[in-house]
C-alpha cells in the first residue's frame, strides 16, 4: 500500500446526506449514518456492533474439537446476520438491491475504514456506539432502489429522514439447541411416536418411522434422467457418473443404506437428528462429499402438518431392530420485523 493506492480508496460521491438515523435496543441497536449517491446509485450506510459473545467467538482461540457433538457445538455460535430489506420515509420505498458488509477493525478493510472517517468528517454519530471498539463494529452498505427496481428521484434522495422513517428487516434462520435422546425402531409406525420439545425449540414432533433409501441402485439410473441428457453430452455425463462413484463410498460404503426418519413438526421448525454413535466419534472431513436432496413421498404428513425427513449415517443393509437417535437441534426461521427509526 503506497500514497497513490491509498488516494484512490477514498469516496467518490457526487451528494451525501447525514441521517443520524437509529434502531433497535441493547445488542441489536443500529445506526444508519449516511446516503449517498455515486453516478446513477444510491448507497446506504449501516453501523452495528456484535454481541460480547460473537465477538468472543470471532477471536477466540478454539482446541480442535474431539467428538462430532462438540464441532456441531462450535458452529453453532455464529449469528445469522440480518439485512435491511427495505425502508419506508415519507411514503417513499428505498428497497435493498444489494448489501455488501465487513468487520469494521479488521486489517485489510481499509477501504472501509477511510469511508468510515469520511462519514464522521461529515458530521456522522453513533448515538449508543461511539464508546463502542471499532473491532466489534459491523459496517454494512446497501445499493438502493425504488419500489420494485424502479429509480430513486432526487427529491427522495433529499427526503430521506425528514418525516417517520420505518425499517423492514429481513427473516432470520436461528439453529436452537435440543439434544433429546430417543430410540427408535426400524420401519413404518401404525402410530407416530410423539415428542414434546421445551424451552426455545417448543413443539411436538411426530415420527412416522425410518426407511431404507439404497443411494447405490439408484446411482444405476441416476445419470439417465432426461434433465442430464438435456444439458450435458455424453462424455460429460461418463464423466460425472465417474466421480460421483468415486465419492459414493464417504457418504454410504458399498453394502450399506442411508435411514431416513420421516417427521411432522406443528410448527415450521425443521429437525437435525444423528445417531449417538455419530456424536461420539471423532470428526472426520473430507475434501469433497456429495449431499443428497432427500424429499417424503407426500408434502402433508397425516397428522396435517409439512411432512419432512432427515438423512441419518449409513448402516448396514438389512440391519433390523432399535438404534439410539438424538434431536441435536432444529432450524427456526425467525420472521423479519419492523422497526421506527428515530434522530
Amino acid at each position: 500500500m503506497n500514497t497513490q493506492n491509498l488516494r484512490t480508496l477514498f469516496p467518490t460521491v457526487t451528494k451525501q446526506k447525514i441521517l443520524n438515523l437509529s434502531y433497535g435496543e441493547g445488542e441489536h441497536y443500529t445506526v444508519l449514518p449516511m446516503i449517498a449517491q455515486k453516478e446513477d446509485t444510491f448507497y446506504l450506510w449501516e453501523i452495528s456492533a456484535m454481541s460480547e459473545q460473537e465477538y468472543e467467538h470471532r477471536n477466540g482461540t478454539y482446541k480442535e474439537a474431539k467428538t462430532n457433538r462438540a464441532e456441531l457445538k462450535q458452529n453453532l455460535e455464529e449469528a445469522d446476520q440480518v439485512w435491511i430489506e427495505k425502508i419506508v420515509s415519507g411514503g417513499c420505498c428505498f428497497e435493498a438491491a444489494s448489501a455488501t458488509g465487513t468487520c469494521l477493525g479488521e486489517r485489510y478493510n481499509i477501504e472501509e475504514q477511510i469511508q468510515f472517517l469520511y462519514m464522521l468528517g461529515q458530521g456522522a454519530e453513533l448515538g449508543e456506539l461511539e464508546q463502542v471498539e471499532l473491532d466489534r463494529l459491523f459496517i454494512t452498505c446497501y445499493e438502493l432502489t425504488g419500489k420494485d427496481g424502479q429509480k430513486l428521484s432526487e427529491e427522495a434522495f433529499w427526503n430521506m429522514g425528514n418525516e417517520d422513517v420505518t425499517v423492514t428487516l429481513s427473516e432470520q434462520h436461528r439453529s436452537v439447541l435440543v439434544q433429546k435422546r430417543f430410540r427408535l425402531k426400524i420401519g413404518e409406525y401404525a402410530k407416530p411416536k410423539v415428542l414434546h420439545l421445551t424451552g426455545e425449540a417448543e413443539s411436538s414432533v411426530y415420527i412416522h418411522g425410518i426407511r431404507f433409501h439404497d443411494v447405490w441402485k439408484e446411482a444405476e439410473t441416476r445419470f439417465e434422467d432426461k434433465r442430464y441428457l438435456e444439458h450435458f453430452s455424453k462424455e460429460q455425463i461418463a464423466q460425472m457418473k465417474r466421480e460421483f462413484m468415486e465419492l459414493l463410498p464417504q457418504i454410504c460404503p458399498k453394502g450399506c443404506v442411508l435411514p431416513m426418519i420421516e417427521y411432522e413438526c406443528d410448527r415450521d421448525y425443521q429437525m437435525q437428528f444423528y445417531t449417538t454413535e455419530y456424536l461420539k466419534r471423532a470428526p472426520k472431513h473430507h475434501s469433497t462429499a456429495l449431499f443428497f436432496a432427500m424429499r417424503p413421498d407426500t408434502q402433508i404428513g397425516p397428522m396435517g402438518y409439512k411432512n419432512r425427513v432427515c438423512q441419518l449415517e449409513a448402516m448396514e443393509e438389512g440391519f433390523e431392530g432399535e438404534i439410539s437417535v438424538e434431536i441435536f437441534l432444529c432450524h427456526k426461521t425467525i420472521p423479519g420485523e419492523e422497526k421506527k427509526a428515530r434522530h
